[in-house]
């Protein structure tokens, strides 16, 4: 499961019911650097990816939270 982002701005973390999750920069050097969340789970064939807002940090902490807003 090769993923071309920045290690440095990289977490990763499994849910409780199973689903791999990772939160990540594309490099700078690419052609447009954004963050991206990406979730799999085993025996998918590929990540479920999308584009996301990480705010600047503050700590040195590695920790996230992943959460979904209720449907209306």
């Amino acid at each position: 499961m090769p993923a071309d982002v920045a290690l440095k701005f990289t977490s990763m973390s499994w849910t409780s019911d199973g689903r791999l999750v990772m939160l990540a920069q594309t490099p700078a050097g690419g052609p447009a650097q954004h963050d991206v969340i990406a979730v799999w789970r085993p025996g998918q064939k590929s990540l479920a990816i999308r584009s996301v807002h990480i705010p600047a940090r503050d700590s040195g902490s590695d920790s996230f939270i992943a959460w979904i807003r209720p449907s209306t």
